[in-house]
C-alpha cells in the first residue's frame, strides 16, 4: 500500500525501535497470537519456541523489537502476526509505550492484566504490572508516551 499522507515534523522514535547503537542481544521466537513493536513478552505455549503477550503474571522475557519488514494491515498497522518469528530484546535500549508517566532512573513494570497488556509503567499498579528484572527507563515521558527502556536479561 502506498503512503498517501505525510507528516510535517518527522517522529523521533517508534514503538519497539532499537534507542542506540548500545550493543544488544535479540533472540528469535514464534508469536504466540498477534504482537504489537515494543511490547513486554513472556513465554508462549512452547516456552522453548514461544513468546506471547502477558495476559496474568508470568516471567518477563524481553521486548518485541519494531522490524520495517512487516507489511501493513488494511487498517494499515504492522505487527508480528501468529506464528511469525518475532526478534526479542533481552538485552540494550528500546522504545516502549508507557501507560503514566515516567521519569529516567525509574524501576520498569509490564502490564499484564487489567489492560494494556504488554505496555509499561513505573509502578505495580496495584498487581496488575510484574517489575522488569534489571528494566530501567532512561528518559521521562508523559503518560502514553514513548520511554527508553534498558533491559539488561542475563
Amino acid at each position: 500500500m502506498a503512503q498517501l499522507s505525510y507528516d510535517f515534523n518527522i517522529k523521533q522514535a517508534v514503538q519497539g525501535m532499537l534507542a542506540d547503537s548500545t550493543p544488544n542481544v535479540i533472540d528469535s521466537y514464534a508469536a504466540e497470537g498477534n504482537i504489537d513493536f515494543g511490547l513486554a513478552l513472556v513465554y508462549g505455549t512452547d516456552a522453548a519456541k514461544q513468546v506471547k503477550i502477558p495476559v496474568a503474571s508470568a516471567a518477563f522475557v524481553g521486548a518485541s523489537v519494531y522490524d520495517m519488514v512487516h507489511e501493513q494491515d488494511d487498517a494499515g498497522n504492522a505487527y508480528y502476526r501468529d506464528t511469525q518469528t518475532v526478534s526479542v530484546l533481552r538485552r540494550g535500549r528500546i522504545y516502549v509505550p508507557t501507560t503514566v508517566a515516567v521519569a529516567a532512573g525509574e524501576a520498569a513494570y509490564f502490564i499484564h492484566t487489567g489492560g494494556d497488556e504488554g505496555k509499561f509503567r513505573n509502578d505495580a499498579d496495584t498487581g496488575n504490572a510484574d517489575l522488569v528484572p534489571t528494566g530501567v527507563f532512561r528518559s521521562n515521558t508523559n503518560p502514553e508516551g514513548l520511554a527508553i527502556l534498558e533491559i539488561n536479561l542475563p
